[in-house]
Protein backbone atom coordinates (compact mmCIF):
# COMPACT_ATOMS: atom_id res chain seq x y z
CA UNK A 1 0.00 0.00 0.00
CA UNK A 2 0.70 3.61 -0.67
CA UNK A 3 3.18 4.58 2.36
CA UNK A 4 4.59 0.83 3.23
CA UNK A 5 8.02 0.50 3.32
CA UNK A 6 10.48 -2.75 3.02
CA UNK A 7 13.94 -3.50 2.97
CA UNK A 8 15.27 -4.70 -0.23
CA UNK A 9 18.83 -6.74 -0.66
CA UNK A 10 19.54 -5.01 -3.68
CA UNK A 11 22.87 -7.30 -4.21
CA UNK A 12 20.01 -10.03 -5.13
CA UNK A 13 17.92 -7.75 -6.25
CA UNK A 14 20.79 -6.67 -9.34
CA UNK A 15 23.77 -9.04 -9.36
CA UNK A 16 24.95 -7.26 -12.02
CA UNK A 17 27.14 -4.28 -10.61
CA UNK A 18 26.82 -2.10 -13.96
CA UNK A 19 23.05 -2.28 -13.28
CA UNK A 20 23.14 -1.51 -9.42
CA UNK A 21 25.69 1.33 -10.22
CA UNK A 22 23.27 2.73 -12.13
CA UNK A 23 20.31 1.86 -10.06
CA UNK A 24 22.10 3.73 -7.02
CA UNK A 25 23.40 6.67 -9.40
CA UNK A 26 26.60 6.17 -8.46
CA UNK A 27 30.53 5.18 -9.34
CA UNK A 28 30.90 1.23 -9.66
CA UNK A 29 33.66 1.62 -7.27
CA UNK A 30 32.11 2.85 -4.62
CA UNK A 31 29.95 0.02 -4.37
CA UNK A 32 32.33 -2.27 -2.23
CA UNK A 33 31.44 0.29 0.35
CA UNK A 34 27.96 0.45 0.44
CA UNK A 35 25.73 -2.20 2.20
CA UNK A 36 22.98 -4.75 0.77
CA UNK A 37 20.23 -3.37 2.37
CA UNK A 38 17.90 -0.67 1.25
CA UNK A 39 14.83 0.70 2.79
CA UNK A 40 12.02 1.33 -0.20
CA UNK A 41 9.07 3.36 0.28
CA UNK A 42 5.68 2.98 -1.77
CA UNK A 43 5.24 6.83 -2.72
CA UNK A 44 2.76 6.25 -5.66
CA UNK A 45 0.98 3.09 -7.09
CA UNK A 46 -0.48 3.09 -10.33
CA UNK A 47 -2.83 1.29 -12.22
CA UNK A 48 -2.61 0.27 -16.36
CA UNK A 49 -5.68 -0.80 -18.99
CA UNK A 50 -5.33 -2.49 -21.80
CA UNK A 51 -5.41 -0.35 -24.66
CA UNK A 52 -7.59 -0.81 -27.25
CA UNK A 53 -5.29 -2.41 -30.52
CA UNK A 54 -6.02 0.61 -33.05
CA UNK A 55 -3.62 3.41 -35.14
CA UNK A 56 -3.62 5.30 -31.70
CA UNK A 57 -1.99 2.49 -29.48
CA UNK A 58 0.99 2.62 -32.30
CA UNK A 59 1.51 6.08 -32.47
CA UNK A 60 2.28 6.46 -28.94
CA UNK A 61 4.55 3.48 -28.57
CA UNK A 62 6.47 3.52 -32.10
CA UNK A 63 5.88 7.23 -33.28
CA UNK A 64 2.95 8.92 -35.35
CA UNK A 65 2.70 6.46 -38.46
CA UNK A 66 5.72 4.46 -37.94
CA UNK A 67 3.40 1.44 -37.97
CA UNK A 68 0.21 1.09 -39.65
CA UNK A 69 -1.95 -2.46 -38.94
CA UNK A 70 -1.87 -5.03 -36.47
CA UNK A 71 0.69 -7.17 -38.27
CA UNK A 72 3.16 -4.68 -38.33
CA UNK A 73 2.48 -4.06 -34.86
CA UNK A 74 3.19 -7.90 -34.16
CA UNK A 75 6.18 -8.28 -35.84
CA UNK A 76 7.74 -5.41 -34.06
CA UNK A 77 6.87 -6.70 -30.57
CA UNK A 78 8.76 -10.30 -31.85
CA UNK A 79 11.76 -8.24 -32.72
CA UNK A 80 11.91 -6.48 -29.35
CA UNK A 81 11.12 -9.74 -27.64
CA UNK A 82 13.90 -10.98 -29.53
CA UNK A 83 16.40 -8.93 -28.66
CA UNK A 84 15.32 -8.62 -25.03
CA UNK A 85 16.07 -12.41 -25.09
CA UNK A 86 19.44 -12.05 -26.45
CA UNK A 87 20.44 -9.67 -24.17
CA UNK A 88 19.20 -12.19 -20.95
CA UNK A 89 21.18 -14.87 -22.97
CA UNK A 90 24.34 -12.95 -23.52
CA UNK A 91 24.08 -11.61 -19.53
CA UNK A 92 24.10 -15.13 -18.72
CA UNK A 93 26.54 -15.42 -20.47
CA UNK A 94 28.55 -12.95 -18.80
CA UNK A 95 28.05 -14.62 -15.59
CA UNK A 96 28.90 -17.81 -16.74
CA UNK A 97 32.52 -16.63 -18.55
CA UNK A 98 33.17 -14.46 -15.31
CA UNK A 99 32.86 -17.78 -12.79
CA UNK A 100 34.75 -19.63 -15.49
CA UNK A 101 37.57 -17.36 -15.62
CA UNK A 102 37.37 -16.74 -11.96
CA UNK A 103 37.47 -20.52 -11.33
CA UNK A 104 41.27 -20.67 -13.45
CA UNK A 105 42.67 -17.05 -11.93
CA UNK A 106 46.09 -18.63 -10.23
CA UNK A 107 47.46 -15.05 -8.40
CA UNK A 108 46.68 -15.24 -5.12
CA UNK A 109 46.17 -11.58 -3.28
CA UNK A 110 47.62 -11.78 0.07
CA UNK A 111 44.38 -11.66 2.35
CA UNK A 112 45.83 -9.24 5.04
CA UNK A 113 47.09 -6.82 2.60
CA UNK A 114 44.07 -6.68 0.93
CA UNK A 115 41.73 -6.43 3.68
CA UNK A 116 43.93 -3.74 5.17
CA UNK A 117 44.17 -2.05 1.56
CA UNK A 118 39.91 -2.38 1.38
CA UNK A 119 38.99 -0.53 4.78
CA UNK A 120 41.57 2.12 4.26
CA UNK A 121 39.83 2.97 0.80
CA UNK A 122 36.21 2.70 2.23
CA UNK A 123 37.36 6.30 4.37
CA UNK A 124 35.31 4.50 7.56
CA UNK A 125 32.36 3.06 5.83
CA UNK A 126 33.85 -0.28 5.44
CA UNK A 127 33.98 -2.31 8.93
CA UNK A 128 35.90 -5.42 9.61
CA UNK A 129 32.92 -7.37 10.28
CA UNK A 130 31.49 -6.17 7.31
CA UNK A 131 34.32 -6.96 5.20
CA UNK A 132 34.63 -10.48 6.64
CA UNK A 133 30.84 -10.93 6.08
CA UNK A 134 31.49 -10.39 2.19
CA UNK A 135 35.29 -10.66 1.72
CA UNK A 136 34.74 -13.50 -0.30
CA UNK A 137 33.09 -11.20 -3.19
CA UNK A 138 35.26 -8.57 -2.78
CA UNK A 139 38.30 -11.02 -3.67
CA UNK A 140 36.19 -12.19 -6.77
CA UNK A 141 35.85 -8.55 -7.72
CA UNK A 142 38.99 -7.61 -7.56
CA UNK A 143 40.02 -10.45 -9.41
CA UNK A 144 37.57 -9.84 -12.23
CA UNK A 145 39.14 -6.25 -12.35
CA UNK A 146 42.27 -7.72 -13.22
CA UNK A 147 41.64 -10.91 -15.33
CA UNK A 148 39.33 -7.48 -17.49
CA UNK A 149 42.52 -5.26 -17.30
CA UNK A 150 44.78 -7.74 -18.58
CA UNK A 151 42.41 -8.68 -21.25
CA UNK A 152 42.05 -5.35 -22.61
CA UNK A 153 45.43 -4.01 -22.00
CA UNK A 154 46.87 -7.03 -24.35
CA UNK A 155 43.89 -6.54 -26.90
CA UNK A 156 44.50 -2.73 -26.44
CA UNK A 157 40.37 -2.23 -25.97
CA UNK A 158 39.22 0.93 -25.91
CA UNK A 159 36.08 2.87 -26.03
CA UNK A 160 35.65 5.73 -28.88
CA UNK A 161 33.44 8.60 -28.39
CA UNK A 162 30.90 7.34 -30.68
CA UNK A 163 30.87 3.71 -29.08
CA UNK A 164 30.40 5.67 -25.61
CA UNK A 165 28.06 8.00 -27.26
CA UNK A 166 25.70 4.74 -28.85
CA UNK A 167 26.05 3.24 -24.99
CA UNK A 168 24.31 6.01 -23.22
CA UNK A 169 21.80 6.59 -25.94
CA UNK A 170 21.09 2.71 -25.45
CA UNK A 171 20.88 3.17 -22.09
CA UNK A 172 18.39 6.27 -21.29
CA UNK A 173 16.07 4.55 -24.23
CA UNK A 174 15.91 1.46 -22.00
CA UNK A 175 15.27 3.66 -19.04
CA UNK A 176 12.59 6.05 -20.76
CA UNK A 177 11.31 2.16 -21.30
CA UNK A 178 11.55 0.72 -18.05
CA UNK A 179 10.52 3.29 -16.03
CA UNK A 180 8.21 5.34 -18.03
CA UNK A 181 6.84 3.27 -20.47
CA UNK A 182 7.91 5.23 -23.29
CA UNK A 183 9.24 3.98 -26.73
CA UNK A 184 9.73 5.66 -29.97
CA UNK A 185 11.65 8.48 -27.87
CA UNK A 186 13.52 10.98 -30.80
CA UNK A 187 16.51 10.35 -31.25
CA UNK A 188 17.95 13.47 -31.27
CA UNK A 189 16.20 13.89 -27.49
CA UNK A 190 18.32 10.66 -26.10
CA UNK A 191 21.83 12.17 -28.05
CA UNK A 192 20.93 15.05 -26.16
CA UNK A 193 20.61 13.44 -22.93
CA UNK A 194 23.75 11.31 -23.56
CA UNK A 195 26.09 14.33 -24.22
CA UNK A 196 25.07 15.99 -20.97
CA UNK A 197 26.13 12.97 -18.67
CA UNK A 198 29.01 12.39 -20.62
CA UNK A 199 30.26 15.66 -19.72
CA UNK A 200 30.40 14.67 -16.00
CA UNK A 201 33.37 12.66 -15.34
CA UNK A 202 32.22 10.14 -13.26
CA UNK A 203 29.70 9.24 -15.87
CA UNK A 204 32.20 9.24 -18.51
CA UNK A 205 34.28 6.91 -16.30
CA UNK A 206 31.40 4.77 -15.95
CA UNK A 207 30.29 4.35 -19.19
CA UNK A 208 33.94 3.83 -20.62
CA UNK A 209 33.88 0.43 -18.01
CA UNK A 210 30.60 -0.51 -19.40
CA UNK A 211 31.92 -0.37 -23.26
CA UNK A 212 34.82 -1.55 -22.64
CA UNK A 213 34.09 -4.67 -20.21
CA UNK A 214 31.25 -5.58 -22.93
CA UNK A 215 34.30 -5.47 -25.61
CA UNK A 216 35.80 -7.94 -22.96
CA UNK A 217 32.50 -10.20 -23.08
CA UNK A 218 32.80 -9.99 -26.29
CA UNK A 219 36.23 -11.09 -27.27
CA UNK A 220 35.68 -14.29 -24.93
CA UNK A 221 32.82 -14.74 -26.78
CA UNK A 222 34.62 -15.04 -29.88
CA UNK A 223 37.53 -17.23 -28.10
CA UNK A 224 35.38 -20.13 -26.10
CA UNK A 225 33.67 -22.76 -28.02
CA UNK A 226 29.66 -22.70 -27.20
CA UNK A 227 27.51 -25.47 -27.48
CA UNK A 228 24.34 -23.14 -28.82
CA UNK A 229 20.41 -25.05 -28.56
CA UNK A 230 17.42 -23.52 -27.90
CA UNK A 231 15.79 -23.76 -24.50
CA UNK A 232 12.02 -23.11 -23.51
CA UNK A 233 12.47 -19.60 -21.05
CA UNK A 234 11.91 -22.34 -18.10
CA UNK A 235 14.56 -24.22 -18.85
CA UNK A 236 17.01 -20.83 -19.45
CA UNK A 237 16.00 -19.75 -16.30
CA UNK A 238 16.90 -22.90 -14.82
CA UNK A 239 19.98 -22.81 -16.81
CA UNK A 240 23.54 -24.45 -16.50
CA UNK A 241 27.11 -23.46 -16.44
CA UNK A 242 28.31 -23.31 -20.14
CA UNK A 243 31.20 -25.40 -21.01
CA UNK A 244 34.15 -23.78 -22.32
CA UNK A 245 37.61 -24.62 -23.84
Amino acid sequence: RKGDNLIVNVRKAFPNEVDLAALLKVDKDRLKTLGENFRLTIRTISYFEKAAVNQDLFDKLYGKDAIHTEAEFNARVDEELASSFDRESMYRFRQDARDYLLKKFRNEIPDEFYKRWLIEVSDGKLTREELEKDYEKYTADLKWQLIKGKISREHRLEASEEELLKQVVDFYRMQFMQYYGMAGIPEETLEKYAKESLKKDEERKRFTEVVIETKVYELIRSTVKLAIKEVTLDEFNKGSKIKAS
